[in-house]
Order: structure tokens, then C-alpha cells, then sequence
């Protein structure tokens, strides 16, 4: 539901001189929800946190939030940089199960 209201917007102001001062709102209004959950999951986090975490950083990293795109770009580069994942990608070209590394590589 999220992506298609966020289509929505895009489409509707993308192109208009005000899309600058209406990210900057959504931003402004969602940042204290930002700030207490925080960027990365915690152990502690109950069901719900987890989920308003995950809507809350799309937003304001689809809105161009620096410090979110900084985050989601660190742990990004920490996924491709991770040996687990070096290696399991090893074992599945050894293997040569092209069905392994489609279900993996391909969605």
C-alpha cells in the first residue's frame, strides 16, 4: 500500500516547485518516530516497532534523508563485503546448481 501511495505523491507533485517543501514536511513529521526506533533492529523490538521501523526508514530514505541513505548504503557494502556470503556463493558455482543460484540471485 505504501509504494503505490508513494508512486502516487511522486507522480502528482515530482515535477512541481513544492515537492522540495513536502518532502521536507514528511521528513519533519516523521523524524521523531525516526529517532526513537532508530535505523537498525534490536533484539528488544516488539512485532509492531519492527514494522513502523521498516515503513518509517523507506520513507525518509525514498525522500532522500542523507543519514539513511548513508545507512542503507553501509550495510548494504557490509552484505557484499560479508566472507558468509563470499562463500556460500562459492559453494553454489562449485556445485554447479544453476536452481540454487537462480532462487538466490534472481527475483
Amino acid at each position: 500500500m505504501y509504494d503505490l501511495f508513494n508512486q502516487y505523491i511522486e507522480l502528482m507533485l515530482g515535477r512541481t516547485a513544492g515537492f522540495g517543501d513536502f518532502k521536507k514536511y514528511v521528513i519533519g513529521e516523521v523524524m521523531p518516530i525516526y529517532k526513537r526506533l532508530g535505523f537498525e533492529t534490536r533484539e528488544s523490538d516488539s512485532f509492531m516497532d519492527i514494522s513502523l521501523r521498516e515503513l518509517v526508514v523507506n520513507t525518509v530514505c525514498e525522500l532522500g534523508f542523507e543519514p539513511c541513505i548513508k545507512g542503507a548504503t553501509s550495510l548494504f557494502k557490509a552484505w557484499m563485503e560479508s566472507t558468509s556470503k563470499i562463500k556460500k556463493l562459492d559453494v553454489q558455482i562449485k556445485k554447479n546448481s544453476s536452481l540454487i543460484w537462480k532462487s538466490n540471485w534472481v527475483h
